[in-house]
């Protein structure tokens, strides 16, 4: 019984969770999370393991996919802005899949380096504290040892992970260490600091 208590508290956060919204019922629909609930009473543990990898597996691809499209939708805006991303400098502000982490395994950032390399783009990266011998780095990519060395000579700055250091920068220096004063902030970071910003694309 104290089992089945501590694995109903467990799947129930995959329709409870409040850092998850209504993404569940979204995903997988209210009638899913509703009968996992219902059925975890009476069903043993192994048909309710079955049952919570189901509705997981089909929350979790959906945004695996969802994470995939972010990919395009960063290269996208650089090829908007500079017309092409092949030989141009792009700098890329945090690399480790979230703040507060030096892994760089299932890193989204990493993959958007990797997806910009393949065109052609020559990068420059800062993570305060990314592991960088964890996982091999894609070919065309400098490791920089701070953000304002990143951003030297850069056509254009992406924000990938909103880690607090980036918002305490002077901007002003940032904008004369690039080419072209374009800044891409994925994680609306900055937006305290938009007047400031203003000379920032």
């Amino acid at each position: 019984p104290g089992d089945r208590r501590r694995h109903r508290a467990r799947v129930d956060g995959v329709g409870g969770d409040a850092r998850l919204g209504d993404a569940p019922r979204q995903l997988v629909g209210e009638e899913d999370v509703r009968q996992l609930r219902v059925r975890i009473g009476g069903e043993p543990l192994p048909a309710i393991a079955a049952l919570g990898v189901e509705i997981v597996r089909a929350l979790f691809g959906d945004i695996w996919r969802y994470n995939k499209t972010r990919i395009g939708v960063v290269r996208s805006h650089c090829e908007q802005v500079l017309g092409t991303v092949n030989g141009k400098t792009i700098t890329l502000w945090g690399m480790t899949y979230k703040p507060g982490t030096s892994t760089l395994r299932r890193s989204l950032p990493l993959e958007v380096a990797e997806d910009l390399t393949k065109q052609g783009a020559r990068l420059r990266v800062f993570d305060p504290k990314a592991d960088w011998k964890e996982v091999p780095l894609p070919a065309g990519l400098t490791v920089c040892a701070s953000a304002y060395e990143a951003v030297s000579g850069a056509d254009l700055v992406v924000l990938l992970t909103e880690w607090p250091d980036f918002s305490s920068l002077d901007y002003g220096r940032v904008r004369r260490a690039m080419v072209r004063p374009i800044l891409f902030d994925t994680k609306n970071l900055l937006r305290s600091r938009h007047q400031e910003l203003e000379g920032l694309g």
